[in-house]
């Protein structure tokens, strides 16, 4: 996203803590890499990459709406492409807080890529698309499904599905995240999403 959730997850994990914050779209990484530089978001690192399960590069769109921008199979830009577990492996070698997803279709291709980052973080909140898939966006976007078998799979802990859920940062993070730890934020926690999944591995 543009770094609107840089502010409350900067201010959780504190100085000693980091936030990974990945970014697809070549304009709307612009403004989250300025977003951290203005506002001297330290710990906050900004990466230019799709999320997917796989390394190379992704086509995404550039609509009106910055919000409805997603992978896909043909799109305006070419940009690069990694797994999170290859992007964890030396950016949050150590245990993770909360792994947050709300990338507009691409939420499965990230968790596949994810094998080994979910086993060590203890809160997942995932946003799922498939009411872009019922207004004819394509069934692409319609991962919910999908997703919670993903997360079943792995989850030690039930998984909480919320649904039309108005989730705001806080919420997710909750108390129990503590300081000093990593945050892995992938796009931005818009409201008005169709579900959330999250789970606890603690």
């Amino acid at each position: 996203g543009r770094g609107e959730d840089s502010f409350p997850f900067s201010r959780t994990v504190g100085p000693v803590g980091r936030v990974i914050a990945i970014e697809a779209h070549p304009a709307t990484f612009a403004m989250l890499q300025q977003c951290c530089e203005l506002n001297r978001l330290a710990n906050v690192l900004p990466i230019h990459a799709a999320a997917l399960d796989h390394a190379g590069t992704a086509l995404i769109g550039d609509c009106e709406d910055w919000r409805d921008n997603a992978i896909g199979e043909s799109g305006d830009f070419s940009v690069p492409a990694s797994t999170l577990d290859d992007i964890c492996r030396s950016k949050a070698p150590g245990p993770v807080g909360l792994l947050k997803l709300n990338i507009e279709g691409s939420e499965t291709a990230a968790l596949r890529g994810a094998s080994e980052l979910l086993s060590r973080t203890r809160l997942v909140a995932v946003a799922c698309h498939d009411f872009r898939a019922d207004r004819g966006d394509g069934e692409r976007f319609r991962t919910r499904a999908e997703v919670r078998r993903l997360l079943d799979d792995v989850a030690t802990a039930p998984v909480l599905d919320v649904e039309r859920g108005n989730v705001s940062p806080e919420v997710v993070l909750g108390p129990s995240l503590g300081r000093d730890g990593n945050l892995l934020v992938v796009d931005a926690l818009a409201e008005g999403h169709q579900s959330f999944a999250r789970w606890s591995l603690t």
